[in-house]
């Protein structure tokens, strides 16, 4: 695969992100019942709803694709050990996985027991947050001993500590769905923001190498 290809894919890590904050703007502005207090991001994709479409399609298949493809662009570009090769397939596997829960989409409302495909999607989501954290933090680690990389491993291991609170606040959250919403926002944001700076970073040493 040719490097070019590869450079993009590593911003991925941005163009995801951003595809999917605007898909879940564009939708929920679609639906005047809809709250971001309180409401997960799945129920704008939820079987039988408004615009389920469009929000599963372009903000989570597309979008994980390209967290998927910013993921694997890390594979290629770090050393390959054991640490950085698992850190970065724990990226591509949240990609796939928020790929996988646009196809299985949960019921309006998403309740805690419903469809198998309710199911599915509900088995699929935590799952993948635990992916995304734990790559997260082992890539802190890989990081510290890298000298092109060295001034993001703190930052990365702080991402990790805090989207994992917010993932724990989350999970207590379910019972009440009181502040859901936020607290779901809070997590995807700092992940996001992490995959955006670290596929940044990633593209430049890309372009550094191509120009060499």
């Amino acid at each position: 695969m040719g490097q070019a290809i590869i450079k993009l894919f590593a911003l991925g890590g941005l163009i995801g992100p951003i595809l999917f904050t605007l898909t879940t703007l564009i939708c929920a502005s679609l639906r005047s019942d809809y709250r971001h207090v309180d409401d997960v991001i799945s129920e704008l994709g939820a079987t039988g709803t408004p615009n389920a479409e469009f929000m599963n399609w372009i903000g989570f298949i597309l979008s994980g694709l390209l967290i998927a493809a910013f993921g694997l662009s890390l594979t290629l570009l770090l050393p390959k050990q054991f640490l950085a090769r698992t850190a970065s397939v724990l990226i591509i596997l949240f990609g796939v996985g928020l790929t996988a829960v646009g196809f299985f989409s949960c019921d309006e409302g998403c309740p805690r027991d419903g469809s198998l495909e309710n199911n599915i999607h509900d088995q699929i989501s935590g799952p993948i947050f635990l992916c995304a954290i734990l790559g997260c933090l082992t890539l802190g680690f890989v990081f510290k001993r890298l000298t092109d990389w060295r001034r993001l491993w703190l930052y990365s291991i702080w991402s990790a500590i805090l989207s994992f609170c917010f993932l724990i606040a989350l999970i207590n959250s379910l019972d009440s769905y009181s502040f859901t919403g936020v607290l779901q926002r809070l997590l995807l944001l700092t992940l996001f923001l992490w995959f955006g700076i670290v596929g940044l970073h990633a593209y430049k040493l890309w372009r550094g190498r191509m120009l060499v």
